[in-house]
């Protein structure tokens, strides 16, 4: 197995203070904010969010939306890696429910399109 290549995230990482849900500080983990399976080559820098691990354990089982705590870049990069801002929303929210009108689900993903 090949060793990752964290090497366009290192930057994100040097400049995390705490969580970037909970603010949590001390030991913090990169986070994909889309699975891997999705990147075509190494990760950049908004392909991830720093997390605590108890964080990055309830993102990781789609209990966490962390949509709210990422930067616009971080959400743009996830729609170009997801493949589409319905996809990298139910992602980034943790849901895998279908979109209701007027769901936070679908507000969001209004809020995303409208730019």
């Amino acid at each position: 197995m090949r060793a990752r290549d964290w090497s366009d995230t290192n930057a994100v990482a040097a400049a995390a203070t705490g969580c970037q849900v909970c603010g949590r500080q001390g030991k913090l983990q990169r986070a994909h904010i889309i699975g891997r399976a999705r990147y075509r080559g190494r990760p950049q820098g908004d392909d991830v969010a720093m997390l605590c691990v108890c964080c990055h354990g309830l993102y990781d089982a789609h209990r966490l939306d962390i949509y709210p705590h990422l930067t616009s870049a971080q959400r743009a990069r996830a729609v170009v890696v997801a493949g589409g801002a319905g996809m990298a929303l139910r992602r980034l929210m943790g849901a895998r429910w279908r979109t209701a009108p007027g769901s936070l689900l679908d507000q969001r993903l209004r809020e995303l399109e409208d730019g």
